[in-house]
């Protein structure tokens, strides 16, 4: 089961605020996804060479010693509790640390009706910043580097727990600089720092089923749902979780 549903990458608001920090935004062109799924290209931000560079990334973490990429699709979300010791993960939270840049996220309510859709986002619709690591994987046998990467969750604050009891790792800016300094050094510190990191003020509303089909991209998916169609005649969903 996922621990918290799609990104919301659309405004390219990230871009603007990144421009002030990275060295290197790599003409990444505007953002037109309010969809992000598992495989998708995200954008993040990291550190190389002591510059801050902006990327995209695929989501969905292939360690390098992986044999094939089969997997990336459940490998999107790495738990905060553990992500230092499961081996699929702890060489990327020592060496290779990230942030995805987001304008918000889909989140999904079990109720007896099924499952409903929300968009959370910032109270002040600033972008998000989530915690995340990442890797390049190399294709045995040759062939282009793949890189990838996953988002950090937690349990969720207080104000969004009916929802679900996990939500991604926020960050702020006044963190950037210790998260992103990923040097290869036991990760303990950082973490245990991350785990007293407070949510920014938050806001969210229901939105349509639709944002279920991961084909769909477009921005109307942000849009709240004020009259929730019957079930009866919703289309089947994408197994989102």
């Amino acid at each position: 089961m996922r621990d918290t549903a799609d990104l919301v990458l659309l405004t390219g608001a990230a871009d603007e605020t990144a421009d002030g920090r990275a060295d290197d935004v790599a003409d990444l062109g505007p953002v037109q996804s309010a969809n992000v799924a598992p495989t998708d290209r995200a954008r993040v931000l990291l550190k190389q060479d002591g510059r801050l560079v902006l990327r995209r990334h695929r989501w969905g973490l292939i360690p390098p010693w992986s044999k094939g990429p089969e997997g990336a699709a459940r490998m999107i979300n790495a738990r905060l509790e553990t992500v230092a010791t499961k081996s699929s993960y702890r060489r990327a939270v020592r060496t290779a640390r990230c942030l995805f840049a987001a304008d918000a996220w889909y989140e999904w309510q079990v109720t007896p009706e099924g499952r409903l859709p929300h968009l959370v986002q910032r109270a002040d619709r600033e972008p998000l910043w989530l915690a995340g690591i990442w890797a390049r994987w190399h294709p045995p046998g040759g062939g282009d580097p793949v890189a990838t990467a996953a988002v950090i969750t937690r349990p969720a604050p207080d104000e969004l727990s009916w929802l679900h009891d996990r939500a991604p790792a926020v960050v702020p800016p006044g963190f950037f600089e210790q998260w992103l300094a990923s040097d290869g050094d036991d990760a303990a510190a950082v973490l245990e720092a991350l785990t007293g990191v407070g949510y920014p003020a938050l806001d969210w509303y229901p939105v349509s089923r639709e944002v279920g089909q991961v084909r769909v991209k477009g921005a109307h998916l942000m849009d709240p749902e004020l009259r929730p169609v019957p079930l009866a005649d919703r289309p089947p969903e994408a197994a989102l979780f």
